[in-house]
């Protein structure tokens, strides 16, 4: 495929994602005559900006979150909010749900092994990749996510009339989509153990600041394989607030790259019955983050957002 198609290609996509976001063009240099052979990156990027948000949106987007989040903490600690989803990234797409990580400190659970400060142990023997089993030390039990979640039902209150269980999360469409997970926080020890046998370059830097400063980022949700676990005991070990970490230090440009794939996930790929559900965001980091591994910081510029994009 040449370097031409490629371009004619990519700009069909970029005039899909501004459609689905409802923005309109406000720079001109676009005629009715579209020249497939060339398109300026410069001018792409512009427009780009215009659908995904410039630098300074998303800053903005990002604070105004964590004061939200700031201002629902629970003073006594017993539960701490997350905004998740595209919404926590900094996006700002219309057709986004407000996603909420919904952390409960206790009881803390321990990876693989006995901590003091822990009352449950999460042990991945026969569990499915990326489960796990929670139990207490020296004990033949397990803590059924089926259970967990009908408790979280029967206590909560302000509950809308469509609130429907779906997977790990209660959500609703009233007054707009709202997803709310609950979940249950890894002691910061067991996480720090667990990132400290990754061998990261790009990420680090967040990766040395979750460690010294204990920021819990592993939790286990109650969320089963699809197969194989009919007694209800396996949770999804979710490094959901990590992901977030390390969407908010991509810079301007990879951050870009990444808004216009899921845009074309929803204006492209969801759209056709052939491919629909077919990738997630989640295929797209756990892509773009192995990319970030290989490539240098300093081939991300605006200049070169074609070739980002090819990649």
């Amino acid at each position: 495929m040449g370097k031409s198609w490629c371009d004619r290609i990519i700009f069909e996509y970029f005039q899909l994602a501004q459609a689905a976001s409802k923005r309109l063009q406000t720079k001109p240099g676009l005629t009715s005559v579209i020249n497939p052979y060339y398109i300026s990156p410069m001018y792409f990027w512009n427009q780009l900006q215009l659908v995904v948000g410039s630098e300074e949106d998303v800053h903005i987007r990002r604070e105004v979150i964590a004061l939200y989040v700031y201002a629902l903490r629970d003073s006594t600690a017993c539960q701490c909010q997350y905004i998740s989803g595209s919404k926590g990234e900094g996006f700002l797409f219309h057709w986004s749900d407000l996603d909420v990580l919904l952390s409960t400190p206790f009881p803390k659970i321990s990876m693989e092994s006995f901590h003091p400060k822990c009352e449950l142990i999460a042990t991945r023997n026969g569990c499915k990749p990326g489960f796990c089993k929670l139990t207490r030390f020296g004990t033949k039990w397990y803590w059924s996510r089926i259970k967990f979640l009908l408790l979280r039902q029967t206590v909560a209150i302000n509950v809308n009339f469509d609130e429907r269980n779906h997977g790990p999360c209660f959500s609703t469409n009233y007054p707009d989509g709202f997803d709310r997970c609950h979940a249950i926080v890894m002691h910061p020890d067991s996480s720090n153990v667990f990132l400290q046998t990754f061998e990261t370059k790009f990420w680090n830097d967040v990766k040395m600041e979750i460690i010294n400063q204990n920021i819990p980022v592993m939790h286990c949700v109650p969320k089963g394989p699809e197969k194989g676990d009919e007694d209800g005991h396996q949770w999804l070990i979710s490094f959901s607030v990590l992901e977030q970490k390390i969407v908010h230090s991509l810079n301007h440009v990879q951050f870009c790259c990444y808004g216009l794939m899921k845009i074309i996930i929803h204006v492209v790929i969801d759209l056709c019955a052939e491919t629909e559900d077919t990738v997630s965001s989640y295929h797209l980091k756990t892509v773009l983050f192995h990319i970030l591994e290989d490539i240098h910081p300093e081939f991300w510029i605006p200049q070169n957002i074609f070739y980002c994009l090819r990649i």
